[in-house]
C-alpha cells in the first residue's frame, strides 16, 4: 500500500476518534443544559404560583431563566461543536497527540512520524528514515481503533440525575393547575391576570376577528361557586360606555349572548358578583368586494363578429363558443376567486393581490355568481347572479329555385343548376352529390353518391348560385337516369359544421322521340291559346265598338254606366295583355329548351326567336300607362276625352289581333319547318343506330341474339313513329297553299314504297335464326333508305326555303312599285292643291285624293298579307303607311273645309310617308337579296336573277324620275353627266338580261320562263336609245315603268312556275275589307303607340318640306 494511502488510513481513525470524544461530550452538555433550564423553570413557577407577580417581574423572571438556559446551551452545546468543526477538524496532528496518550504502545510515536513525513522536504531529513519511521508507527496502529478508547462513563453516570429532574418537573406541572397556570403567566410576561377568585370564566370565542355584518354567539362557562346570573359587558368603537348585559344560565349552565351584525371591533368581559373575567376583544374586518370588473367578450372568429368588452356588467348575450375572458379588482387581497355556475360547474381564477383573471367559454344558457375569499378566509357575501344568454349557429337553408323538379338532360349534356343559400355567418362548403340510379346496363347503376363541389362566394351569408353541371364524362345513355341532390355546409367551428340538403331530383336522358313530343306539345299549347286570345280580341273590338256607338251622345259628362262599362274594357284589354305576356314568356322558355337540346337547324330555331321576339313586343307599355291613366282618373273623364281615349283604345286593340293573328301563321310555317327538321333528324338517327347495330350482328355470337332482336324492335318502333310523323307533316303542309305539297306525297309514297317495317322484321327474324348475314343486309338495306330519305327530305326544305324566300322579293317589289305609283300620284294632287285657290277645291280633287288613300287600303293589306308569311315586313314599315292614311284624312278635312295650304302640307306629309315606306322595303328586298346566295342552279337562280335585275330597274326608275323632275326638258351639264351614268346602268341590267336568256336557253328552260325576255330586251334598247338621243320626257318614264312591271310579273310568275310541276300552286288573291289603321305587324308597341304619332302629326312632326323629304330617300337608297 503506498504511503498516501498508509496516511489517510491513519487520518480516518482519527476522524472517528474525535467524533465520538464530540457526541460523549454533548450527551453530557445536554442533560446539563436540561437539568438546569428545567430546575431554574420549575423554581420560578413555583413562586409565581405563590406570589402571583405582576407583568415586570414576570419578565425579570422570565428573562433570567432564558438567559441562563442559553448560556448553559452555549457552554455545554454550541462550544464543543465549534470546536470540533472549526478547530479540531483543521489539526490532525493534536488529535494524534490526544489518541496516542490514550494508547501507552503509541504514545508520541504516531504524531512524530506524522510531522517527518510532511516536514522531510523542508527540513533537511532522511527521506528514507522518515518513511521508516511512518512504516514502523504504522504498522503498531493499523490494527488499532482509537475511538474505543473514548468512555461515555459521564453521560451515563448523570443520567439518573436528568431522570429525576424530568419526573419533578413533569409531576408538577401535570398534577397542579396552578403550576401550568404559574407557567403560562411566566411564559406570557407582558400580558395582565386576575389574581385568583371566587369564580372562574371559561369564555368563548374569546379573542377573534370576524367580518363586518356577521353576528358572534358568546358563551360563558362559570366554575366556582354557583351562579345565578352574568353580567356581560360590551362596548364598540362608537361607544364611549360599556352596556351590560345581564344573562340567566341556560338548561347546561352556560350563559348565551349574540352580538348581531358587528359594525365595530367590540371589547366584552363577563362578571358574576365580584368576580371579573379577562377583558376581550371581537376584531371586525371586512369582507371581499369586488370593486370593479370587466369582460372581453370574444366571439368564434367564423363568425366575423367583432370582440367587445362590458364594464360592471355580468350579463352575456353571446353565440355559443364565444370566449369570455375576465378581470376583477376587489378592496382586498385575495387567497381564491372563482366564477361558480348554476349547473355545477366552477371555473377558478388565477389571483395576484387585489386581481383575479379567467376565462371561459360560453356552452349554453346558465348563471353565475363571482365567490371571492380573502387571506384570512373570508369570502363576499350575497354574491350577484348574472345570467348567460346563448345563441346558436343556426343551419344553413338551401332552395333550388330551377329546376324545381324532376328534369330530361339537354342534348348538351349540361344541366343547369339554380339555388339559393344563406346562413346567418357563412359557408365552409357546396357540394353536388349524384349517381346513376337507373339504367338499361344494369352494371352502371351506382348505390353511393359521388360528391363534386360546387364554387361560389364563400365570404357572403346569402347568394344565389348558378351552376352548370356537365354530365358528359358519366357516357350517358339514352333513358338513363341521374339522381341528384346538393348540400350546404355551414362554418360552425364551436359544434361542427351544419348541413342543409335539397330534396332528390332525377335529370333523365331523353330519348330523340320524347324531345320531339315535348317541343310539339309545348307549340300546340301555345298555338291553342293564341287561337283563344285571338277570340277574345274579337269579341273585345265587338264590345269596344259598341260602346263607342254609346258614347255618341250630346251629353257632355259620362253616366255611372257608361263609366263602368269604360272600366270593364280596359280591365278586358289589360287581362288580354297579360295573357299575352304570358304566352311571351312560354314562347321564350321553348325557344331555350329547344335549342338547349339543338333539335332543329340554325336557320329554324333564328325563325323560332323571331317570332318569340314579335310576340314579346305585342304588349305596348305606353298603352299600358294609357290604360292606367284612364282607369285611375276615369271619374273625372269627360265624354270627349273618354271617346278620344277609347279610339285610341280601338287602334291599339286592333293592331294587337293582327300581331296575334300575324304571330299564329308564322308559327304554322315555323311548325311546318320543324317538323321537317325532326324528320331529318329521326332519319339521322336511325341511320346511326342501324350503322351501330350492324357492326354488332356482325360480332355477335348465338348467345346474345336475342338482344340483338329487340334492338331490332326498337327501331322498327322508330320506323313506325317516322311514317306517322311523315303524315302529321302532309297535314300540317295541307293547311298552307303555297308548301310543296306534291314533293311531300312523293317523299311519303317513297318512305311506304321502301317497306321498311317489314325488312325490319325480316332482319329480326334472320338474327334468330342465326343468319347473321342475311340479317346485316336488311339492315344496311334499311340504313340507305334512311341515307336516301335524308336527302329526298333536305331537298324538300331547301325548296321550302329558297321559294319563300324568292316569293316574298316578288311580292315586296309589287308593294314597293304601287307604293312608289302611289307617292306620284299623291306628288301630282299636291301640286294642284298647292297652285289652286280655295274656291277652285272642287270635288274633283277630293275624289282624286279618295282613290289614292283607297288604293293606299289595298297596298297595306297586301302588306298584311305578306306579314303572315315572312318576318321581312318590319312595324317601321306599316307605322310609315299608318302616317301616310293618317295625313291623307286629315288633307281630306282640309280640303272639305277649303284650306288648300293645309290640305297641301298634309299631302306632303303623306307623300313623305309612302317615300319612307318604299325606302324601308328597298333595304330589307337588299338584304333579302344579299341572304339568298349563289350558285344554285335551275329556276331558283333563274328567278333570283331576275329578282335582282327587276330591283336594279325600280331603282334606275327612281332615280330617272328625280333627275327629270321640274326641267321641263332642259338639262344642266352635271345633270347631264348623270343621265349617262344612268344610261350605262340600264345598259348594265340589259346585259345581264340577255346573258339570262342565253343562259335559260342553253339549260332548256325558256319555255318555263313566262315572259318574253327577247321583247323585254328590245324595249329596254328603246330606252336605250332615247336616253341616247336625249328624249327625256314623260314618255321614258312611262317605257321604263311598262319594264320594270313586266319584270315583276315574270319575276312572280318563275315562282309560280317552278312548282308547277312539283307541287300544287295556289296564286295569292286580294282580300277587299275596310282599311284599318296604321298596321303595328310584330306587336312592337312601345315607341310606335298610336296616340303618340297622332300628336306627333299634331305638332308638325315632319319639319322639311317635301323637295327635302324625299331628297333624304333617294340619298338612302343609293
Amino acid at each position: 500500500m503506498s504511503k498516501e494511502l498508509q496516511y489517510k488510513e491513519i487520518i480516518s481513525k482519527l476522524t472517528r476518534f474525535e467524533n465520538r470524544r464530540l457526541i460523549a461530550e454533548l450527551t453530557v452538555g445536554a442533560q446539563i443544559v436540561f437539568i438546569v433550564s428545567a430546575l431554574l423553570f420549575t423554581l420560578f413557577s413555583l413562586v409565581e404560583s405563590i406570589f402571583f407577580f405582576e407583568s415586570a417581574a414576570r419578565t425579570v423572571l422570565f428573562y433570567t431563566w432564558l438567559g441562563v438556559t442559553g448560556g448553559s446551551l452555549v457552554h455545554f452545546i454550541l462550544t464543543p461543536l465549534y470546536r470540533r468543526y472549526f478547530v479540531t477538524r483543521s489539526d490532525p496532528l493534536r488529535s494524534a497527540a490526544l489518541a496516542g496518550s490514550m494508547f501507552p504502545e503509541v504514545k508520541d510515536d504516531l504524531i512524530n512520524a506524522m510531522q517527518l513525513l510532511n516536514l522531510e522536504s523542508n527540513r533537511g531529513y532522511s527521506e528514507k528514515l522518515a518513511v521508516a519511521a511512518f512504516d514502523e508507527i504504522y504498522e503498531r496502529v493499523k490494527e488499532l481503533e482509537f475511538s474505543s478508547a473514548v468512555s461515555f462513563a459521564r453521560g451515563k453516570k448523570l443520567l439518573p440525575l436528568t431522570l429525576c429532574v424530568l419526573l419533578l418537573s413533569g409531576s408538577a406541572f401535570g398534577f397542579s393547575s396552578g403550576m401550568r397556570e404559574a407557567g403560562g403567566r411566566l411564559i406570557n410576561y407582558s400580558s395582565e391576570f386576575l389574581p385568583p377568585q371566587k369564580h372562574s370564566f371559561e369564555v368563548k370565542p374569546g379573542n377573534i376577528e370576524v367580518a363586518r355584518d356577521d353576528s358572534v354567539s358568546i358563551s360563558v362557562k362559570v366554575s366556582g361557586a354557583p351562579a345565578d346570573e352574568l353580567n356581560l359587558f360590551i362596548k364598540d368603537e362608537s361607544q364611549p360606555d360599556f352596556v351590560k348585559e345581564t344573562i340567566k344560565p341556560g338548561k347546561d349552565g352556560l350563559f348565551r349572548f349574540t352580538v348581531p351584525a358587528i359594525k365595530y371591533t367590540i371589547k366584552y368581559y363577563a362578571t358574576v358578583e365580584d368576580s371579573r373575567s379577562l377583558s376581550y376583544e371581537i376584531t371586525v374586518t371586512d369582507k371581499p368586494i369586488i370593486r370593479a370588473f370587466n369582460l372581453s367578450v370574444t366571439p368564434p372568429a367564423y363568425t366575423g363578429e367583432k370582440p367587445f368588452e362590458q364594464t360592471d356588467n355580468g350579463n352575456i348575450a353571446a353565440i355559443k363558443g364565444t370566449a369570455v375572458a375576465f378581470s376583477l379588482e376587489s378592496n382586498k387581497e385575495l387567497s381564491a376567486a372563482s366564477l361558480e355556475f348554476m349547473q355545477g360547474l366552477s371555473v377558478p381564477l388565477e389571483v395576484n393581490g387585489t386581481t383575479a383573471t379567467g376565462r371561459f367559454k360560453v356552452s349554453g344558457d346558465n348563471e353565475y355568481f363571482i365567490k371571492l375569499t380573502d387571506t384570512k378566509g373570508y369570502s363576499n357575501s350575497s354574491p350577484v347572479k348574472y345570467s348567460i344568454r346563448a345563441s346558436y349557429d343556426a343551419p344553413p337553408e338551401i332552395t333550388m329555385v330551377s329546376p324545381d323538379s324532376n328534369t330530361v338532360l339537354p342534348r348538351s349534356q349540361r344541366q343547369a343548376l339554380s339555388l339559393q343559400i344563406s346562413d346567418d355567418f357563412g359557408f365552409s362548403g357546396l357540394n353536388l352529390h349524384f349517381r346513376i340510379s337507373k339504367s338499361k346496363d344494369k352494371s352502371t347503376v351506382q348505390q353511393k353518391f359521388t360528391a363534386i363541389p360546387v364554387p361560389f362566394n364563400r365570404a357572403v351569408k346569402e347568394t344565389s348560385v348558378d351552376y352548370t353541371w356537365s354530365l358528359a364524362q358519366l357516357f350517358l345513355s339514352q333513358g338513363d337516369e341521374v339522381t341528384y341532390y346538393l348540400e350546404v355546409l355551414d362554418n360552425d367551428q364551436v359544434s361542427g359544421p351544419k348541413s342543409a340538403k335539397t330534396r332528390e331530383y332525377i335529370v333523365r336522358v331523353p330519348t330523340l322521340e320524347e324531345l320531339f313530343a315535348f317541343g310539339e306539345k309545348k307549340q300546340n299549347e301555345i298555338q291553342k291559346e293564341l287561337s283563344e286570345v285571338l277570340k277574345e280580341a274579337d269579341q273585345l273590338q265587338k264590345e269596344m265598338e259598341k260602346v263607342a256607338n254609346e258614347l255618341k251622345k250630346d251629353n257632355r259628362e259620362l253616366s255611372f254606366d257608361e263609366k263602368e262599362k269604360l272600366e270593364k274594357l280596359i280591365d278586358k284589354y289589360q287581362k288580354l295583355q297579360e295573357k299575352a305576356e304570358q304566352l311571351s314568356q312560354k314562347m321564350e322558355d321553348l325557344q331555350q329548351n329547344l335549342n338547349e337540346n339543338n333539335m332543329f337547324s340554325p336557320q329554324t330555331m333564328e325563325k323560332f326567336k323571331e317570332l318569340q321576339k314579335m310576340l314579346d313586343q305585342v304588349t305596348n307599355e305606353e298603352m299600358k300607362k294609357l290604360m292606367e291613366k284612364m282607369a285611375n282618373n276615369l271619374q273625372n273623364l269627360n265624354r270627349k276625352d273618354a271617346q278620344m281615349n277609347l279610339e285610341n283604345m280601338k287602334m291599339d286593340e286592333e293592331q294587337f289581333k293582327q300581331s296575334i293573328e300575324r304571330t299564329m301563321n308564322l308559327l304554322k310555317r315555323i311548325q311546318i319547318e320543324q317538323k321537317t327538321d325532326e324528320l331529318i333528324k329521326r332519319a339521322q338517327e336511325l341511320q346511326e343506330q342501324l350503322n351501330k347495330l350492324q357492326e354488332e350482328t356482325k360480332n355477335s355470337n348465338p348467345k346474345n341474339s336475342e338482344q340483338l332482336a329487340k334492338k331490332q324492335d326498337n327501331i322498327k318502333e322508330q320506323l313506325k313513329a317516322l311514317e306517322k310523323e311523315m303524315q302529321e307533316l302532309r297535314d300540317k303542309m295541307k293547311d298552307l297553299k303555297d308548301m310543296p305539297n306534291d314533293k311531300a306525297a312523293d317523299l311519303q309514297k317513297e318512305l311506304q314504297k321502301q317497306q321498311n317495317q317489314e325488312l325490319s322484321d325480316d332482319a329480326k327474324k334472320n338474327m334468330q335464326q342465326g343468319n347473321m348475314q342475311q340479317a346485316m343486309h336488311n339492315q344496311s338495306q334499311i340504313s340507305k333508305n334512311m341515307q336516301k330519305m335524308q336527302q329526298g327530305l333536305q331537298e324538300m326544305q331547301n325548296m321550302m326555303a329558297q321559294a319563300n324566300q324568292m316569293q316574298t322579293m316578288a311580292d315586296m317589289m309589287k308593294v314597293i312599285n304601287d307604293i312608289l305609283d302611289l307617292s306620284k300620284q299623291q306628288e301630282a294632287l299636291k301640286q294642284k292643291t298647292q297652285n289652286g285657290s280655295p274656291s277652285a277645291l272642287m270635288n274633283k280633287e277630293m275624289r282624286e285624293q279618295d282613290n289614292i288613300r283607297r288604293n293606299l287600303d289595298k297596298t297595306i293589306n297586301k302588306l298584311g298579307e305578306l306579314s303572315k308569311k315572312t318576318f321581312a315586313v318590319s312595324p317601321e314599315m306599316a307605322k310609315s303607311l299608318g302616317d301616310a292614311k293618317r295625313m291623307m284624312n286629315k288633307a281630306l278635312e282640309n280640303m272639305q273645309e277649303r284650306r288648300n295650304r293645309d290640305a297641301s302640307g298634309d299631302q306632303g306629309k303623306a307623300m313623305a310617308s309612302l317615300n319612307e315606306a318604299a325606302s324601308l322595303m328597298q333595304d330589307a328586298l337588299s338584304q333579302m337579296m344579299q341572304q339568298g346566295g349563289s350558285g344554285q342552279g335551275g329556276m331558283m337562280s333563274l328567278m333570283q336573277q331576275m329578282a335582282q335585275m327587276a330591283g336594279q330597274q325600280m331603282e334606275l326608275n327612281q332615280k330617272m324620275q328625280q333627275l327629270m323632275k321640274g326641267n321641263n326638258g332642259n338639262m344642266s351639264q352635271e345633270q347631264m353627266a348623270q343621265m349617262q351614268r344612268l344610261q350605262q346602268q340600264q345598259e348594265s341590267i340589259k346585259k345581264s338580261l340577255d346573258e339570262m336568256n342565253k343562259e335559260a336557253k342553253a339549260a332548256g328552260k325558256t319555255k318555263s320562263i313566262p315572259a318574253d325576255l327577247n321583247k323585254l330586251s328590245q324595249d329596254m334598247q328603246e330606252v336605250i336609245t332615247d336616253m341616247k338621243t336625249g328624249k327625256f320626257n314623260d314618255d321614258l318614264i312611262k317605257k321604263q315603268d311598262k319594264i320594270l312591271s313586266k319584270m315583276l310579273d315574270a319575276t312572280r310568275s318563275i315562282n309560280e312556275k317552278d312548282f308547277e310541276k312539283e307541287r300544287e300552286s295556289f296564286t295569292g288573291t286580294n282580300i277587299k275589307k275596310d282599311s284599318p289603321g296604321a298596321l303595328n305587324l310584330d306587336g312592337k308597341k312601345g315607341k310606335r303607340n298610336y296616340s303618340e304619332n297622332i300628336d306627333k302629326a299634331l305638332q308638325g312632326g315632319f319639319t322639311k318640306d317635301f323637295e327635302d323629304l324625299t331628297r333624304k330617300y333617294y340619298n338612302i337608297i343609293k
